[in-house]
């Protein structure tokens, strides 16, 4: 899924954030579900730009 482990792990990352908004959604608004898709959101981005630099090394 990704061009390495760590950009894998931040993919699945992601989609959980997005998994956790929509529980956020059908549980009309429920708070521990928003907390968890910001810090999943939050975590997602900081592994990508950790990731990002690699990318130009790997050619």
């Amino acid at each position: 899924m990704g061009a390495n482990s760590t950009q894998g792990l931040a993919v699945l990352i992601f989609l959980v954030a997005f998994t956790c908004l929509g529980g956020a959604f059908f549980g009309d608004g429920n708070l521990l579900f928003i907390v968890l898709f910001l810090a999943a959101a939050a975590v997602s981005v900081v592994l990508f730009l950790k990731v990002k630099p690699l990318e130009h090394l790997e050619k």
